[in-house]
């Protein structure tokens, strides 16, 4: 039960994030499984940003503080003005 609340925490801080701060207008979403592992993958085409200089909130530190609980690797890329991937990784 643990893991499928935070995988769907991790799903639900990413788009929100989408939602507030990316102006993106496209956004594809991808759950994929693959004998034991299981990928998430959130892409946007907005705004990016660069990850060493977020300064306030807690979204992304939270999301991995729950990828790390549940054993997952979680991969954040973001670029300015070419958007940002969120890849969440498990194995089962």
């Amino acid at each position: 039960m643990q893991v499928r609340k935070n995988f769907y925490l991790i799903f639900k801080e990413a788009t929100t994030n989408i939602t507030k701060y990316s102006q993106a207008t496209h956004v594809n979403f991808s759950v994929t499984k693959n004998n034991a592992l299981i990928c998430l993958s959130i892409r946007d085409n907005g705004v990016g940003f660069d990850i060493n200089k977020i300064e306030s909130g807690n979204g992304i530190k939270n999301m991995q503080a729950r990828a790390d609980d549940m054993n997952a690797t979680l991969y954040i890329d973001s670029k300015i003005n070419e958007g940002t991937t969120v890849q969440l990784t498990l194995s089962q």
